[in-house]
C-alpha cells in the first residue's frame, strides 16, 4: 500500500479542468462557477469554461487565463453542441 501524497505535492502539480454549464447568466450554480474559476485561477490551476448554450452575463468575469468555450445551441441540430464540446475536451485533455 502506497502512502497518501503530501498536501504540498499536490498544489505543486498543477491539473488541468474543465467546468460544463449551459451558461453563466446569473443564478446560483453560475455564480458557485465563477466563484471556484476564480479561486482556482489564483492557485494555477489550468482551467476551461463550457458554455453549452451561451455564454451568459457572467462570461465577462472569467480570468483571461482560463479558456471560454461556447458551443451554441441549435434547436435543429440538438447534438451539435454536445459535438463542438467533445472536441474542445479532446484538445484540452483534462484530468477533472
Amino acid at each position: 500500500m502506497t502512502a497518501a501524497p503530501e498536501r504540498d505535492t499536490l498544489r505543486a502539480t498543477p491539473r488541468r479542468l474543465v467546468h460544463v454549464v449551459f451558461h453563466l447568466d446569473v443564478g446560483g450554480v453560475e455564480v458557485g462557477v465563477l466563484n471556484l474559476v476564480q479561486g482556482l485561477a489564483e492557485m494555477g490551476y489550468e482551467q476551461a469554461v463550457c458554455c453549452l448554450e451561451r455564454p451568459g452575463v457572467l462570461s465577462t468575469r472569467i480570468p483571461e487565463t482560463v479558456a471560454l468555450w461556447v458551443c451554441g445551441s441549435n434547436r435543429a441540430q440538438r447534438y451539435l453542441p454536445l459535438l463542438r464540446a467533445a472536441a474542445h475536451l479532446r484538445r484540452f485533455q483534462p484530468d477533472i
